[in-house]
């Protein structure tokens, strides 16, 4: 076997071109966590539901003791959704928010919520990675908050399409910003369609029919289309009053 010689301050260290490592005792493995059931409930059934992966993520901890259930999570966990399903939120409660490191593979599903309050939603502090996925909300109605999605962390939205979300307040399709505007809501959109989302007339002052970008938030819009969106004031398709705007490569009508 060949070895290699280094002299470090007099010091003689003969390597082996060869490395094993062994993890540590305190080494995090990364959880993968399957999607099996494509309706929304809580229960020890031997299935894995949307709102049972994202729990068992955000707390490392398993759906449930029977075979089948989702798996705890560990680490910066990837959940998987079944190609081409629609996933149907109940209307209440409402998904847990991710509060803890995840990608969310869609597969080219759907998650078609009837929730009070929103689709889905990357709590502060949380890194996330969303793909191949649309977000609607087609059952909200006037004075019911619909939006499509929130993000209050770190958060990159590659091929997904946000469309048919309402809103009383800022944001009908996406809102990026935090609870105390600390400069901590960052968002990417790659390769994403926005578009049939509005503000519902209320009091005149909502903006951003598609997306709002909030106070300190950071915005990224890369090759993706923005369009058919309507606000109650301005910005139909984007309103920014936060800290940082990009849009390259894309379409805002």
């Amino acid at each position: 076997m060949r070895r290699n010689r280094v002299r470090l301050a007099g010091v003689l260290v003969i390597a082996s071109s060869t490395l094993t490592v062994t993890p540590s005792a305190g080494t995090v493995h990364a959880a993968s966590i399957l999607v099996t059931a494509a309706f929304d409930v809580t229960a020890n059934d031997g299935l894995c539901t949307l709102r049972e992966a994202i729990t068992a993520a955000n707390t490392d901890t398993a759906s449930g003791a029977a075979p089948g259930e989702c798996a705890a999570g560990s680490g910066a966990d990837t959940i998987t959704l079944a190609a081409d399903t629609t996933y149907d939120v109940v209307p209440s409660p409402n998904l847990p928010g991710i509060s803890t490191d995840v990608t969310l593979a869609g597969n080219g599903s759907t998650i078609q919520s009837r929730a009070v309050l929103r689709v889905m939603q990357v709590d502060a502090g949380a890194t996330a990675v969303i793909r191949d996925l649309t977000l609607t909300h087609r059952f909200a109605t006037t004075g019911i908050t619909g939006r499509g999605f929130i993000n209050r962390g770190t958060t990159t939205l590659r091929n997904v399409t946000v469309t048919d979300n309402s809103e009383v307040g800022h944001g009908g399709g996406i809102f990026n910003g935090d609870d105390v505007d600390d400069g901590t809501a960052e968002l990417t959109i790659i390769d994403s369609t926005i578009d049939e989302n509005a503000n519902v007339p209320a009091s005149d002052t909502r903006d951003g029919g598609g997306v709002h970008n909030h106070e300190f938030a950071r915005l990224t819009i890369i090759d993706s289309t923005i369009s058919a969106n309507t606000a109650d004031r301005d910005g139909g398709g984007v309103s920014h009053i936060g800290e940082f705007l990009r849009i390259a490569g894309s379409t805002v009508e």
